[in-house]
């Protein structure tokens, strides 16, 4: 009975250590997903801006003047994080079971983001279909880099026509709509993120202290 005692005291210890092996990793993962949601939500405001200027500048709100080329190019840009934990892909094969801390349990069904691809999708496909044909009837080449803040330029074919296009205003409309969404969602996602860090951190402090 001592032997048998020993023994599943040994595999406690392992499956404990392997709890905290994995946590331990998944919040590694989580400081470059935090890093790739803070680029996200950067990029999205900074596109949702320049869709702002060129709004005004369509509303009559402002002149035209040559800025506005760089503010064209940055509408038409988005930025989709990589977001990714393969240690809490590891974690469900063998059993969500081995964290035993419920909060955290709990807090870590936010890698479970079906909204956010189908987010994704959507916006490609409405760029795809809507906006692309609209854009390469008014304007000479697209500026398909990635680098949101690029002072690379759109000129349009001919502005006046540009302006009166109901079509166009849509688009930019919807666009800065889309990433203004897009922010508030990666920010919600962001502050889960930086919860559940903490709370993972807590919780390897209590490992450390038994």
């Amino acid at each position: 009975m001592i032997a048998l005692s020993i023994n599943n005291r040994n595999e406690e210890q392992k499956v404990r250590d392997f709890e905290r092996e994995i946590l331990r990793d998944i919040n590694k993962g989580l400081e470059l997903n935090i890093r790739q949601l803070e680029s996200g939500i950067k990029s999205s405001n900074y596109a949702a801006n320049s869709c702002q200027v060129v709004l005004h500048y369509l509303n009559d709100e402002i002149n035209y003047h040559d800025s506005l080329l760089a503010h064209f190019s940055r509408t038409i840009k988005w930025f989709r994080p990589t977001v990714t934990n393969s240690r809490y892909e590891s974690l469900k094969s063998y059993g969500r079971h081995l964290v035993r801390n419920d909060s955290i349990r709990h807090q870590l069904e936010i890698f479970d983001y079906e909204w956010f691809h189908v987010m994704h999708d959507r916006q490609e496909q409405f760029f795809k279909v809507t906006v692309l044909p609209i854009l390469t009837k008014f304007f000479a080449s697209l500026d398909f880099s990635l680098n949101i803040q690029s002072d690379k330029q759109m000129k349009p074919f001919d502005v006046s026509e540009l302006k009166r296009s109901r079509e166009y205003y849509s688009i930019i409309s919807t666009l800065k709509l889309n990433r203004a969404s897009q922010a508030l969602w990666y920010n919600n996602w962001l502050e889960n993120m930086k919860k559940l860090s903490v709370m993972i951190e807590n919780e390897l402090d209590q490992f450390k202290s038994k």
